[in-house]
């Protein structure tokens, strides 16, 4: 967390899963008014970075120092939050300097107030993807807290893979890679069941047996079946 006199700013950052920690870490103690002093305690605990630069400054250097990594307000509005610690001016400033990835959950009023700055363009929090969270404490804790309407705190993201690139190419393109609160019904073309029968290829596949196949990559399977498909 940032920490500007008496207030703070969370900041979701998500790096590959190939960066050092330890790269980011000195990094960040690099970013604080006193580098000398560990943001690490010995108890596991950890103190907020007091930022020497401008705080917009502080997150473009951080996007340059590791450009691949995905940022992400979190919680906008309650505390901690950027709508509460900075003025709609300032927090439209920030959006416009440093754009996230994506922004967890911002009630209408929040976002009225940051479009009404006239800094943001009108297209801006249209486009941008949001996010649902459910703060988890534990692996056990994901997806399981609910908005007061009763709605799950999670996203689900259209991957092709795994990875940090994958994850930014879904938040860039929420409407059709992103979905908050249920999991999206499948509406795309897909086979649901297929009869094998003669001599040729995948003839000794036992009935009734599921087997899943990756058409990605076994391309030559997917090739046989398409062209086989009655």
């Amino acid at each position: 967390m940032f920490r500007t006199g008496k207030y703070g700013l969370h900041v979701l950052v998500v790096f590959d899963e190939g960066t050092d920690i330890n790269q980011v870490n000195a990094f960040l103690l690099g970013l604080d008014r006193d580098p000398a002093t560990p943001l690490l305690r010995p108890d596991g605990g950890h103190r907020d970075i007091d930022p020497r630069d401008h705080l917009i400054d502080a997150r473009k250097n951080l996007c340059e120092r590791f450009g691949s990594c995905l940022l992400i307000p979190p919680h906008p509005d309650q505390k901690n939050g950027l709508c509460k610690f900075l003025q709609p001016a300032d927090a439209a400033c920030l959006l416009k300097e440093v754009p996230p990835d994506a922004l967890e959950h911002c009630p209408e009023a929040e976002v009225q107030k940051l479009q009404s700055t006239g800094i943001l363009d009108p297209k801006f929090l249209e486009r941008l993807a949001v996010v649902e969270f459910s703060d988890p404490k534990s692996l056990e804790d994901i997806g399981t807290k609910r908005q007061p309407e009763g709605v799950l705190r999670a996203t689900y993201l259209k991957l092709s893979v795994t990875n940090l690139e994958a994850l930014r190419l879904a938040l860039h393109d929420p409407e059709t890679r992103l979905c908050v609160g249920n999991v999206p019904p499948a509406v795309h073309s897909r086979i649901r069941r297929m009869v094998v029968s003669g001599s040729g290829f995948l003839s000794t596949t036992p009935r009734n047996k599921v087997f899943k196949i990756d058409c990605r990559k076994n391309s030559c399977i997917a090739y046989y079946l398409m062209s086989h498909v009655a």
